[in-house]
């Protein structure tokens, strides 16, 4: 009985199965936490090492020549899709995995090796996401520019921003980042347009995205402070003030937030801050707090 050919082939069901739970729960595959995903290959690696060690020989002794293995990982990672030569989107996992890893080249490789196999659509969304992401915008273009998949639109216009904001066409790229926000609103589409009317000296324009990215997803810290400026390029100081002390928690050791922060407040003068403070007390004064109810027993035995 080969003992290593059962071995490898409960391996494969084991992977199957893996991704098989992931895609009925409704999840992207290629979006699943990394741990997650690398639990299972852990799983699948060794038990095809325990049958290659059985069985003398690698189940795919060919697949190794056109696919050397990849040395930065200490385990050889092609190993996981030698069943590619019957599963073609075995291909679209490692080049998931090898974007996640900023390994770009390799993704881009494995994401044409299944291109040529199979037209998924799909599949060239990722692969004009990842030339973006490897600096190659004039090949992300040609892919995504005539890519059309219903449900991805906001992503795939989100891209199409970011490309033509890279090639320096912000007329196009605030096109598309628009159009993508007409999709679905992102932090990321909020942001681009901010920084790209900001630049322009749009303070006005500037200080809604960043206003509405502030609302809407208060992690971005860096969105407090061009909001800020962009208040006390125009002016305003109280809203600069406002929101320069927040950039200013975020990064206390700023010499430019810190001389911002100095001249907005030396503008509002001291009589401002005054009716600030007179204003918060009574504020306060009106909040009242629910009296304590008193607990029947003795103290708690614990």
């Amino acid at each position: 009985m080969n003992y290593g050919r059962i071995i490898f082939l409960l391996s494969i069901l084991l992977r199957g199965w893996g991704n098989k739970a992931y895609l009925s729960s409704g999840v992207n595959l290629r979006l699943i936490n990394l741990s997650q995903r690398m639990y299972l290959r852990v799983s699948f690696l060794t038990l095809l090492f325990i049958c290659i060690a059985i069985s003398g020989q690698s189940p795919y002794p060919a697949f190794s020549q056109r696919f050397p293995v990849a040395k930065k990982y200490n385990c050889p990672v092609e190993y996981y899709i030698k069943d590619a030569e019957s599963n073609n989107e075995a291909y679209l996992e490692v080049a998931s995995f090898m974007k996640e890893q900023g390994e770009y080249n390799e993704s881009i490789r494995y994401l044409k090796e299944y291109l040529r196999r199979e037209n998924n659509k799909k599949a060239k969304l990722l692969l004009g996401e990842v030339y973006y992401l490897n600096g190659n915008s004039i090949n992300a273009l040609s892919v995504l520019k005539r890519l059309s998949i219903k449900g991805c639109e906001y992503e795939i216009y989100l891209y199409l921003g970011l490309i033509y904001e890279d090639l320096n066409n912000t007329s196009l790229a605030v096109k598309y980042y628009e159009k993508s926000m007409g999709y679905r609103k992102t932090s990321i589409s909020l942001y681009r347009l901010g920084k790209i009317f900001y630049k322009e000296g749009n303070y006005q324009k500037a200080e809604r995205f960043f206003e509405n990215l502030v609302s809407y997803d208060g992690s971005n810290r860096l969105a407090y402070y061009y909001l800020g400026d962009s208040y006390f390029r125009q002016g305003i100081f109280p809203e600069a003030y406002k929101y320069l002390l927040k950039a200013s928690h975020f990064y206390p050791k700023s010499a430019l937030i810190g001389r911002e922060l100095s001249t907005a407040k030396r503008q509002l003068g001291k009589e401002y801050f005054l009716s600030k403070g007179k204003e918060l007390l009574e504020e306060r004064k009106k909040v009242k707090l629910a009296a304590y109810r008193p607990l029947s027993g003795d103290i708690p035995k614990v």
